[in-house]
């Protein structure tokens, strides 16, 4: 497939003076999201993580076209007079579409996951009481660091291609926010999810229905 990497502009419905604008440009600096009123940016970004931050999913659940998913970076970025600003997701959409001859859907697949259960409820887990704010989350040599994390954000952090690199459902049945710290026993996901049992969370491999974003090559 040969990319169209030119300038895209496209043109829309207005207010007044004012222009609907999506443009798709190739980038040369580092990755930063921006999204204030009427205009949503992405700078520096893959086409995989530009669509992952559009249908706000993680890239477990984007099924990319090889020739597409090549490591290039772009600056995306949509803006829309303020009357017509629940449009943005959908005209960026469009542009994607039309700048990479593509069509974009969704649909349902059964396939491998991974499926998180905690048999012995919150009891291995430390309570945080931040209620989310400055949470975060480091996942390395499949050991675990997270503050003030929910299981949403574990259950998202665990779907990187870095840590199980598969969709991750949660069936926990907790709520609130934790600490969590575990060391690494060794390297791949095996080992991690030898190390999430230290805090009570089992992470087993099953099979089930996941909703997916797929990208299509146009003919």
């Amino acid at each position: 497939m040969v990319l169209r990497i030119a300038f895209l502009v496209m043109f829309g419905s207005c207010v007044g003076s004012a222009q609907v604008r999506a443009t798709i440009v190739p980038s040369t600096g580092e990755e930063v999201s921006s999204k204030a009123g009427n205009q949503w940016s992405l700078t520096g970004s893959t086409l995989k993580r530009a669509i992952g931050e559009l249908f706000e999913v993680t890239t477990a659940h984007i099924d990319l076209p090889a020739e597409l998913d090549d490591g290039r970076t772009y600056d995306f970025t949509v803006e829309v007079p303020a009357a017509k600003r629940g449009n943005m997701t959908s005209l960026m959409e469009q542009a994607i579409e039309k700048q990479f001859r593509v069509s974009i859907v969704r649909e349902h697949r059964l396939m491998d996951v991974y499926v998180l259960t905690a048999p012995s409820g919150h009891g291995k887990l430390l309570s945080s009481y931040l209620g989310g704010e400055g949470s975060s989350i480091r996942i390395q040599n499949s050991g675990l660091q997270a503050h003030a994390i929910d299981l949403r954000m574990l259950s998202e952090a665990l779907e990187s291609p870095l840590a199980l690199g598969r969709p991750v459902i949660d069936e926990t049945h907790l709520t609130g926010h934790y600490d969590i710290s575990v060391r690494g026993i060794g390297r791949g996901p095996e080992a991690l999810v030898q190390s999430l049992q230290e805090c009570g969370i089992v992470a087993l491999p099953e099979k089930r229905n996941v909703e997916l974003v797929v990208v299509r090559p146009n003919p």
